[in-house]
Parts: C-alpha cells; structure tokens; sequence
C-alpha cells in the first residue's frame, strides 16, 4: 500500500481567503493594533474550522454514497473522528 498526499490547494486558497476576509471585517470595524496576535489566531482558527466542517462533509458523504463494506466502514468512522479530533 503507497501512503501519498495529494494537498488541495484550491481548498487551502479558500481557507486562507476567508480567514484574510474575517480579518478585514474586524479591523474595518476598528480593532485595534494591540489585538493583532489574537486576531491572526481566531482568524486561522475559524479558517481551520471552515475547512475541517467541509473534509467531515466529504468523509461523511462518501460514508453514506459508497461505503458497502465493514473495512470500507470502519476507515470512514476513523476518518471522521480523526478529522473532529
């Protein structure tokens, strides 16, 4: 068995966006300079969120659509746990 790791980039772009727009957001709002180290960390974080809620998605949906054996089954358990971890 080959172990690869194929990164989605387009997936990474979206999450850095929308990380980058929350940014925008809160400092348009008038943040203030001094919460700058906070912010780049909620802003990853809930980046980091986003993404993680869209892989659960993916691993929950092939659960449901394709999985027809216990092998099959028990990976995408482990995948979704893994992935909530």
């Amino acid at each position: 068995m080959s172990l690869s790791f194929n990164p989605n980039l387009e997936q990474a772009r979206r999450r850095s966006g929308l990380a980058h727009r929350v940014l925008v957001k809160l400092k348009t709002l008038g943040l203030s300079d001094n919460h700058d180290e906070a912010l780049a960390t909620l802003c990853t974080d809930i980046g980091d969120l986003w993404s993680s809620q869209l892989v659960f998605l993916e691993i929950l949906n092939r659960f449901l659509e394709e999985s027809d054996n216990w092998d099959s089954i028990g990976d995408d358990f482990a995948d979704m746990l893994s992935n909530v971890e």
